[in-house]
């Protein structure tokens, strides 16, 4: 289980990594405690529900 867990964030990773690479996410934050926005949008503003960018990560927990 948790190695699916570590799988699965390393993939999130490595597509936030990419968006940002092509240019429409810029990184904020420090460390492990990393921050997403879109390339030209202030941080601090807040997005409006239409322009948010829906990200779905699927862990696949199971009991």
């Amino acid at each position: 289980m948790r190695q699916q867990i570590r799988s699965d964030v390393e993939m999130l990773s490595r597509v936030l990594d990419r968006l940002v690479c092509q240019g429409i996410l810029e990184e904020g934050g420090e460390g492990e405690h990393k921050r997403y926005h879109l390339k030209g949008r202030p941080a601090s503003r807040r997005m409006r529900a239409s322009e948010a960018i829906p990200i779905t990560v699927e862990c696949g927990f199971r009991r």
